[in-house]
């Protein structure tokens, strides 16, 4: 779970880790990035595992339990 505020609303996003789902995958020692496909359009990204282990990144599927 994770907190936001914006505009002084606060927002709490929902869903799971992103490192413990790394973990699980079984990266390779030396692997410093994860690349990420997406499912919808022709594209990807890549974020640093250690800013994914730093930040505590989620894979946010619910927006105030909706």
């Amino acid at each position: 779970m994770s907190w936001a505020f914006k505009g002084g609303i606060a927002v709490k996003w929902n869903g799971p880790e992103l490192n413990a789902i790394i973990n699980q995958a079984g990266p390779r020692p030396e692997a410093l990035i994860a690349i990420f496909h997406t499912a919808d359009a022709e594209g990807y990204t890549s974020l640093e595992l250690s800013y994914i282990r730093e930040k505590n990144i989620i894979i946010a599927l619910k927006l105030n339990d909706v």
